[in-house]
C-alpha cells in the first residue's frame, strides 16, 4: 500500500499574483498574521515595522482609518516595504512620492489634490506618502511665512476626511471622500534623527566614557516630530509612530542567504537562472551594501551586474548558469531577457 501525500500548500500571495483584484472584500478573511507573513516573505529586517504596516492595511480592508508615521534610514527599506505591500493590494495600496508637496498658491505642482489623483473615489485605501519629511520640516520663506505649516494646515481636514474636489485633466472632475482613506507618512527625518541621536548621547567628565547614540536607536516619538517641524495639529492627526531598524551588513548577508524570498531568489525566477555565489562574494556585496548606505536596492544592482556580464559574454560565469527547463544553455536563451 503506497502512501500519498497531499501538495504543500501554496501561500495566497504566491498563488494569486495573475489574478488580483481591486475587490477588497476578497481579502477580508485574511488575519493580520498572514498579511504579515506574506510582507515579511518579500522585506528583511524589518519585523516590526511590517507587522505595524500589515495591521494598517488590515485595519483598512475592514474599514478602519489610520494614521501612521514610518520614520528611518534612507536604506532601511520603508519605500520598498510599501511597493511590496501595494503588490500584494493592488488598487488598495498607494504609494506616492510626497517630497515636493507645496500648499495652494505656492509654486509647484504637487498640491494635496495633486498628489491624491490616482486614487479611485468610493474605495477605502491605504495611502503612502513617501518622503513626506522633506515637505513637513520647516522652511520660512523672506516674508516670515513658514510654507511647511501652511501644506500641513491644508493637509489636516484632509487627513481627518473630507470631501475633496480632484482635476484630471480639463473636463475631468470628480469627488474623492479622504474619509475613507488610511495614510502611512515616510521619511528619514535625517537631520533631526542626528539631533536626537547627538542629545542621547552622554559624556562626564575628562576621560570618562561616552555612551554614543547612532541616528534612530532611539525610536522617534511626537516631540521628535515637532522638532522636524510638524505643528501641534498636525501631530495630534497621527495615530502611531514606527521607527525602522537600520540595516547591518548581516542584514544583507541574510538577504543573500534566502533562498526562499531574497533577492537572489526572485531574479533567478526573474531572469530564468541560477546563482552560484561563493559566501566571500556574498559578505563583500554585503558589506559594501552597509558601507554605501544605499540600501537593498545596492544589493540587486550587485546581482544584476553579475547577470548582464553573463549575457554579455554569452555564455556561463562563475556565477551564472542559464537554466531552460530543468537542463542547462548558454546565455543565448536570453536574447530577450526581459520578455
Amino acid at each position: 500500500m503506497s502512501i500519498t501525500h497531499p501538495p504543500p500548500e501554496i501561500p495566497w500571495y504566491e498563488s494569486r499574483y495573475s489574478s488580483f483584484s481591486t475587490d477588497k472584500n476578497q481579502y477580508a478573511h485574511l488575519s493580520v498574521r498572514e498579511i504579515h507573513e506574506a510582507l515579511n516573505a518579500s522585506v528583511i529586517g524589518q519585523t516590526e515595522a511590517t507587522k505595524q504596516a500589515a495591521m494598517q492595511m488590515y485595519l483598512t480592508l475592514h474599514n478602519h482609518r489610520s494614521i501612521y508615521v514610518y520614520a528611518g534610514h534612507t536604506a532601511s527599506g520603508k519605500t520598498y516595504m510599501f511597493e511590496q505591500l501595494s503588490k500584494l493590494f493592488p488598487g488598495l495600496c498607494y504609494v506616492i512620492d510626497a517630497s515636493g508637496l507645496t500648499a495652494e498658491g505656492i509654486v509647484g505642482n504637487k498640491k494635496w489634490s495633486n498628489l491624491l489623483s490616482p486614487i479611485q473615489p468610493h474605495t477605502h485605501a491605504l495611502v503612502v506618502l513617501d518622503e513626506i519629511d522633506k515637505s513637513l520640516a520647516s522652511h520660512i520663506v523672506s516674508s516670515g511665512e513658514n510654507i511647511a505649516a501652511t501644506t500641513m494646515n491644508e493637509g489636516l481636514s484632509i487627513l481627518q476626511g473630507t470631501m475633496l474636489e480632484i482635476s484630471c485633466g480639463k473636463n475631468n472632475r470628480y469627488t474623492l471622500d479622504t474619509s475613507k482613506l488610511s495614510f502611512a507618512l515616510t521619511g528619514a527625518f535625517s537631520n533631526t534623527a542626528k539631533d536626537v541621536a547627538k542629545a542621547a548621547s552622554t559624556s562626564i567628565g575628562f576621560g570618562a566614557s561616552q555612551t554614543k547614540e547612532s541616528a534612530y536607536e532611539k525610536p522617534f516619538d511626537y516631540d521628535t516630530l515637532r522638532e522636524h517641524g510638524l505643528t501641534e495639529e498636525f501631530c495630534g492627526r497621527i495615530n502611531k509612530i514606527i521607527t525602522l531598524n537600520n540595516l547591518t551588513a548581516s542584514t544583507y548577508l541574510q538577504m543573500l542567504n534566502d533562498t526562499s524570498s531574497g533577492p537572489i531568489h526572485k531574479l533567478q525566477n526573474e531572469f530564468n537562472i541560477r546563482f552560484h555565489l561563493p559566501n566571500s562574494l556574498k559578505e563583500e556585496i554585503a558589506t559594501k551594501a552597509f558601507e554605501s548606505q544605499l540600501g537593498t536596492r545596492y544589493v540587486i544592482s550587485q546581482l544584476q551586474n553579475l547577470i548582464e556580464d553573463s549575457i554579455y559574454e554569452d555564455a556561463d560565469t562563475d556565477y551564472v548558469e542559464h537554466l531552460k527547463d530543468d537542463g542547462f544553455v548558454d546565455a543565448t536563451y536570453l536574447e530577450t531577457p526581459f520578455d
